[in-house]
């Protein structure tokens, strides 16, 4: 999937359908999936006032290893028209840290925790040679931690929860060289528990907390064809419901309200396009690659500098090399990048009755996005 850019719903062939199309379960060989996820996301901050004088460089740097496991298998024998499967791997968010910033004085969240780990299962059934269909329940585990500085006010929080969401898919094969492929998951609410320390009157306090994290639903299409045996190329448009990100709120059971934190966000949606092609050298030696152009989520009033976003391309490359009779060894390598944001501020410009309107966080935005993957697939 990394090696083509993501464009892989019409052609999911491997326990990752499970989230992205799972009918393609029903077309899939019987197997194992063992893979590690490194991604490296360097970003940088620049804030700049509005006389344009720039503030000095806040630099962090996200590195998030994360297992892909997963397995195939057909309960009612090799001719079974069903296949079912199980799989966990991190499908959203990542964890970032700063530098504490050198005045106590300045709002700033110095670390950042969002992100979902799914366990999956589901599975496809083949109704014809043409014509599949697949389900499957995601069970995530939210994961949301924050350390601020007078952000409102000093806090070191954490919490946990765990969620549940679904996926749907269908995959046509019209002929032996085309497949159509569409998937759709379910948005999932992760309600997350946990404690902390809050100062309260300037003292720290210990409190429990709560989070909601709202992770989007999302919608793929996707068509491959194969103009040779040994040449495939494949397309594909995503929609991401972000407008889920209303706001973040952070509740406190058992003090006043009035210490509850609400940050708005107002996130769009977005589409993404991606394109990817893989090319058979022989023997069971393939070689992928692919582009992706992603769209802007975030807008300049409610950007961070913990949210990296702005109309986005991604480089991928790929290979599968044979391991053994029943293993094979796939890697893939994508680099996210884009032009640096420069968000105005507009604090002199915004009437006094609209306090809401004024950009949170001006001055220059940039970062990219690093991902390697490599992973055995193991044929039962």
């Amino acid at each position: 999937s990394v090696g083509m850019a993501g464009a892989f719903a019409a052609i999911a062939d491997d326990a990752t359908a499970l989230s992205i199309n799972p009918a393609g379960c029903a077309f899939a060989e019987p197997g194992g999936l063992v893979a590690l996820e490194l991604v490296l996301a360097p970003r940088s901050y620049v804030p700049i006032d509005a006389a344009g004088t720039r503030g000095p460089s806040e630099d962090a740097s996200a590195f998030a290893p994360a297992p892909v496991l997963g397995i195939l298998f057909k309960p009612g024998g090799a001719d079974s028209p069903v296949t079912l499967g199980v799989g966990a791997w991190n499908s959203y968010g990542g964890i970032l840290s700063w530098d504490p910033p050198a005045s106590d004085q300045v709002a700033a969240i110095t670390k950042s925790e969002e992100l979902a780990f799914d366990v999956v299962m589901g599975g496809g059934w083949k109704i014809d040679d043409r014509f599949a269909i697949g389900a499957s329940l995601r069970m995530g585990l939210g994961l949301f931690a924050v350390t601020a500085q007078k952000k409102p006010v000093n806090s070191d929080l954490s919490a946990i929860g765990i969620g549940v969401g679904a996926n749907v898919g269908v995959m046509i094969r019209p002929t032996p060289t085309i497949s159509i492929g569409a998937g759709w998951r379910s948005a999932m609410n992760v309600t997350t528990s946990g404690s902390g320390t809050l100062d309260i009157a300037n003292v720290p306090t210990n409190v429990d907390d709560e989070h909601i994290q709202h992770w989007p639903q999302a919608l793929s299409t996707s068509v491959a064809i194969a103009p040779s045996p040994d040449f495939l190329v494949a397309a594909q448009v995503d929609w991401t419901g972000w407008s889920s990100f209303e706001s973040l709120d952070i509740t406190f059971p058992g003090q006043s309200t009035g210490l509850n934190q609400h940050f708005d966000l107002d996130w769009k949606d977005t589409f993404t396009i991606r394109l990817g092609g893989q090319y058979h050298l022989g023997g069971r030696t393939m070689v992928r690659g692919g582009v992706l152009w992603d769209g802007n989520a975030v807008p300049d009033r409610t950007i961070e500098r913990q949210y990296l976003d702005s109309s986005k391309y991604s480089a991928s490359l790929g290979a599968t090399f044979g391991v053994s009779s029943r293993m094979v060894l796939d890697v893939g390598a994508d680099a996210v990048f884009g032009p640096k944001r420069v968000v105005a501020d507009n604090s002199g410009s915004v009437s006094a009755q609209w306090p809401e309107q004024v950009n949170t966080s001006p001055g220059e935005h940039s970062g990219q996005v690093f991902t390697l993957v490599s992973g055995l697939r193991i044929a039962l």
